[in-house]
């Protein structure tokens, strides 16, 4: 990423269940973040999401969803989100590639989780926008999205689960894995000695083009078909609101042949064209 002085870091804040709109490379980010139906307090979500902006083009989206409790995934995954955009933020003004930048990111997100004195871990997922593409880094089960304005989908991240990797081998449907019994089961985290994570390759973004990044509370209870459909449809804010709607709705009340899997819930929309 090249140097600029407009740089700025927006974490989503754990007791805020509304919206955040972001100008963000050209476009808008939509943030939001909820507690699962169980919990006692907003502050109780395991979840935690940031934006970081580098200049008027460039910046990184974060995504991720503890695992251990709240004193301990919850802990883990604001400090790897943290630690990853910090990481890069400080880096910005250096020659280093983007690529390079997002393992390092993570490499240092891993180190810090794993020297946290708790016992928690999480996902995480990065979104580096530049210049009008996208590149998507990844450790466990939370995800990312492409589609374009007529739903075609241009990219989705590999889910690092039994479920995941049966999809990507095309042994499982995506609606079908939904309602597998290891639907729950994550094979990857951060905060762990054998942490791997997926970089995958650069994807353009057209001006309708719709970013989305989703911990498993979105992914594990909407349709993949669903959630295209909703994701590419209407103002960003409207768009971003009805899939947490829906997820929602799902986990209230578990429907014969529908997904509903009560768990914080954690999004960040991202139109290029700002509309």
């Amino acid at each position: 990423m090249t140097k600029t002085p407009d740089v700025e870091l927006i974490l989503q804040a754990r007791e805020s269940t509304g919206l955040t709109r972001v100008a963000f490379c050209g476009g808008v980010a939509i943030m939001l973040s909820r507690p699962a139906p169980h919990r006692e307090q907003p502050q109780d979500n395991e979840d935690a999401a940031g934006i970081l902006r580098v200049g008027s083009t460039s910046g990184v989206l974060a995504v991720a969803d503890g695992v251990g409790g709240i004193a301990g995934g919850g802990k883990a995954s604001i400090l790897a989100v943290e630690v990853a955009l910090e990481f890069i933020r400080g880096r910005q003004d250096e020659t280093t590639a983007l690529r390079d930048l997002l393992v390092g990111a993570l490499d240092a997100a891993n180190a810090e989780v794993l020297g946290f004195n708790g016992a928690g871990a999480t996902t995480i997922t990065l979104a580096a926008v530049e210049d009008g593409t996208v590149r998507v880094c990844n450790v466990g089960d939370s995800e990312a999205l492409v589609t374009g304005q007529r739903g075609r989908i241009k990219f989705r991240s590999t889910s690092h689960s039994p479920v995941g990797y049966a999809i990507e081998a095309g042994l499982l449907d995506a609606n079908e894995a939904l309602h597998h019994e290891e639907r729950h089961v994550v094979s990857n985290t951060l905060g762990s000695t054998s942490m791997s994570l997926d970089i995958g390759a650069p994807v353009t973004l057209s001006t309708r083009d719709t970013l989305l990044l989703g911990s498993d509370g979105v992914f594990d209870n909407v349709l993949v078909d669903e959630i295209v459909q909703l994701a590419r449809k209407g103002p960003a804010d409207a768009a971003a609101e009805a899939l947490a709607r829906h997820a929602s709705d799902r986990m209230a009340v578990a429907e014969d042949g529908q997904p509903s899997k009560p768990d914080d819930m954690t999004l960040i929309l991202f139109r290029p064209g700002g509309r």
